[in-house]
């Protein structure tokens, strides 16, 4: 079985050395960082999670099988982090955040903030209540009825008609341009 994940999972569990925005203090207060995962990317081993000790030397927590495994990572190089925090007030906003990080031997070295994007947390829900409005109208009994029948057999059947016709005019325009050189 082919694992097409790229990422990692990383437990972070003491941010105060990671150079939050000053905008998004509050979001933090609400984090149990000791199960908050960050999405990771550049590290050996793929689908694992790993874990900042103290927020300065990582362990690998388990493989991507699920077995436990913890060791101390012996990894020099860059990695980067990150996460989305959506606000639980419509009024706020959402944060898109990544960072990097510098590992030397397995201890963090320097961190970056890499980007920061800010959205107003509003257009988030209204994009999650016109998903679930959409899920509740394909689940009611109507649109089982009524609608998918329809969209068998009406639309995939004048979708066969149009392919159909396209085929029939393709070999109309090769033998009138065999009949005819011009």
């Amino acid at each position: 079985m082919t694992n097409s994940q790229q990422f990692s999972y990383l437990l972070w569990d003491d941010p105060s050395n990671i150079p939050f925005p000053e905008e998004m203090k509050y979001h933090l207060e609400k984090i149990d960082w000791t199960t908050f995962q960050w999405i990771i990317f550049n590290l050996p081993i793929i689908g694992s999670v790993f874990h900042m000790l103290d927020g300065k030397v990582l362990y690998l927590n388990s493989l991507p099988n699920g077995d436990p495994k913890v060791e101390r990572q012996v990894f020099t190089g860059e990695i980067i982090i990150g996460h989305f925090f959506v606000d639980d007030n419509k009024e706020g906003d959402n944060f898109f955040l990544t960072f990097q990080v510098t590992i030397i031997d397995g201890n963090v070295s320097d961190i970056k903030r890499q980007e920061c994007i800010r959205s107003p947390a509003k257009d988030f829900y209204d994009a999650e209540e016109k998903a679930s409005q959409i899920r509740q109208r394909q689940n009611s009994w109507w649109y089982k009825f009524f609608y998918s029948p329809w969209k068998f057999l009406v639309r995939n059947m004048a979708q066969m008609i149009m392919i159909i016709l396209g085929i029939v005019e393709y070999f109309v325009v090769k033998i009138a341009n065999f009949l005819s050189p011009i």
